[in-house]
């Protein structure tokens, strides 16, 4: 076995005992660069601590330079529901895919108040993070405003979902 075997297979027994011992190390394997991307993910995922315990550190994981760990610490983030922390990712981050589940996680959580941040995220070139913030709408279809979705749809470029959008106010 090379040394990159051995190393993965010492990370990987590093992990199991990060596990067992607990949410604490397995944060420990999260943030640590050296241990591979697909480890560090799957601890994140791993973690089972509130909100309040967690979300600063998930916040701070999706400005992670390594992809798979931002997006990891973003779906954990959604999990956790902590909205301060979801609504500034939505705002500032760089990454499309982590601001795809940011809004996946915002809309679970049924909050009319996030429809502002929706309808803004509709204008994105990104179609992952429109077609995010179209599903988060459209589950906030029975609730929301009609004025709100005419706004909607006024800021949505694309016509198929232009259509999408006028569908919802059939309901």
């Amino acid at each position: 076995m090379g040394d990159k075997g051995r190393l993965r297979e010492e990370t990987e027994n590093r992990f199991k005992r990060a596990k067992a011992g607990g949410d604490p190390f397995l944060l420990e394997i999260a943030n640590d660069r050296d241990v591979e991307s697909d480890l560090r993910a799957k601890a994140i995922l791993s973690l089972s601590g509130g909100s309040s315990e967690y979300a600063s550190a998930m916040a701070a994981l999706t400005r992670d330079d390594d992809r798979y760990v931002r997006v990891a610490a973003a779906r954990k983030l959604s999990e956790l529901r902590d909205r301060s922390s979801l609504r500034a990712i939505v705002r500032e981050s760089a990454d499309p895919a982590v601001v795809a589940w940011v809004i996946h996680g915002l809309a679970e959580a049924e909050d009319r108040e996030m429809l502002p941040l929706f309808v803004d995220s509709l204008t994105s070139s990104d179609s992952r993070i429109v077609d995010a913030a179209i599903a988060a709408i459209r589950s906030l279809a029975g609730t929301v405003p009609d004025s709100q979705l005419r706004l909607a749809i006024a800021r949505t470029r694309n016509p198929l979902r232009r259509r999408r959008l006028r569908a919802l106010r059939s309901l």
